[in-house]
């Protein structure tokens, strides 16, 4: 569940025409690390875990959109921090990672 979720945002960090190479290998290494962190999680949290990822996956579509706009990721933003306190304790990597993806589409300065 979760993966295909996680490999439909590597395809939007491929695709997204006004990403610059660095910052979109940037992005798909702390992908693949997000895609690392939620296969750690215990299956009876797996439903957590797959709405982390598709908060994830909402707010890059957002972000990465052509002549997307600052404001455009402020709700996938909110729903995905919503989600991550659930982890705080006891996945911590998944929190640190998943905030690292928001920070680095948040530098884009879209």
């Amino acid at each position: 569940m979760a993966t295909e979720i996680i490999s439909r945002i590597e395809n939007i960090v491929q695709e997204a025409p006004s990403l610059p190479a660095e910052k979109r290998d940037e992005l798909l290494a702390l992908v693949a690390a997000l895609r690392k962190e939620i296969d750690t999680v215990a299956p009876d949290r797996a439903q957590a875990a797959h709405e982390i990822a598709v908060e994830t996956h909402a707010l890059a579509e957002k972000s990465l959109a052509p002549g997307a706009a600052r404001q455009a990721g402020i709700q996938p933003m909110r729903a995905l921090t919503h989600s991550l306190n659930q982890f705080e304790d006891s996945h911590p990597r998944l929190v640190q990672v998943t905030n690292a993806i928001c920070t680095a589409l948040s530098n884009l300065g879209i």
